[in-house]
This record gives C-alpha cells, sequence and structure tokens, in this order.
C-alpha cells in the first residue's frame, strides 16, 4: 500500500525528517498541505503563494520535486486560489472523511467509514497523528485487499485512471 502524506510545511523538522525520509523511501508520495493551515481563501494573492511554496521548498529536500499536489486546508480553495499556484489541488471523496479529528470518532468508526463507503476511484481522508486512524489502517488495509482494493497514492490513481489532472483544478475523486 502507498498513499499521499499531505504534509503542513510549518510541521516538518529534524524530528520528524527520518519519518519523511522513509515515507519517500517507501514510495510514498508527498503531498503539500499549506504551511500553517490557512483557509486560503481568505489570504491575499501573495500569501496563498508563499504558504504553498514554503512548504514546497521544505518537501523538496526530501523528494527533490519542485511543485507537489496540493491539498487545501479545510478543502477550501476558490476558484482565484486554483488559479494562483501552477498545481494540480486535491480534496477528498465526501463519503470517505473519517473524521478522525473528532474526539468522538473511534478506530472503529474509521473502519466503517472506509469499508461502508468504497468507491473505485475515491479518495480517502485521514490525519497522521492519531492513533485510533492507525489501529483503523491496520486492520483496513487487509480487508480491502481481500475485496480487490488497492491502497495508492492520488498520483498512482490519477495514472491508473489515464486522467490528465489539470492545473489549477481541484479534485474530489477519480471516479469514472
Amino acid at each position: 500500500a502507498h498513499a499521499t502524506l499531505f504534509t503542513l510545511g510549518a510541521k516538518i523538522s529534524d524530528t520528524n525528517a527520518a519519518v519523511l525520509t522513509r515515507a519517500v523511501q517507501m514510495n510514498f508520495e508527498l503531498g503539500n498541505h499549506t504551511y500553517t493551515h490557512p483557509n486560503l481563501n481568505k489570504l491575499s494573492d501573495s500569501e496563498v503563494i508563499a504558504e504553498l511554496k514554503k512548504t514546497d521548498d521544505k518537501l523538496r529536500v526530501f523528494d527533490g520535486k519542485s511543485v507537489h499536489l496540493v491539498r487545501p486546508a479545510g478543502g477550501h480553495a476558490d476558484k482565484r486560489v486554483l488559479t494562483l499556484y501552477k498545481t494540480t489541488f486535491i480534496n477528498w471523496s465526501p463519503a470517505l472523511d473519517v473524521k478522525d479529528y473528532e474526539s468522538s470518532t473511534s478506530a472503529n468508526g474509521i473502519y466503517d467509514t472506509v469499508s461502508s463507503n468504497l468507491l473505485d476511484g475515491g479518495i480517502v481522508l485521514m490525519h497522521q497523528g492519531y492513533e485510533k486512524t492507525v489501529n483503523a489502517v491496520k486492520r483496513l488495509l487487509p480487508d480491502l485487499k481481500s475485496r480487490g482494493f488497492q491502497v495508492v497514492s492520488v498520483s498512482e490513481l490519477i495514472k491508473f485512471y489515464n486522467v490528465k489532472a489539470k492545473i489549477g483544478a481541484l479534485y474530489n475523486d477519480f471516479i469514472d
């Protein structure tokens, strides 16, 4: 299984550099989740560009890429924002938001959300740093494999579906 780790630039430090290095070595994809997690729609043009460029610059140290896919914080990227930075923007399939950031969400709840809402070409939204998410993933991976699903990075998903992902477009999924 591979995933795309949409990372906050401000959270990249010497403490977690080894995790990002290992993720790249294991063929995970790094993605840009802004620098400080603001609502991009509320920033000036120059602030949007700075948020994204600063994170891309930090991620480049790990994977050599100068531009990454962007997951805008909170899914907020209006038409203006989409035109400011030359990349593809990625959100998630609404039914596959596991809401792991909510204290009431359990590992079983995360598992149930993904398991009961599976979509070919769907994008699951999970967050780093939650033990309940890790526990759900440990249970989900063998189950998904047995059901014929493959967990891949967003770029692998784009290639699999032969999508011509557009610069300045925002995608929630790659469903036919």
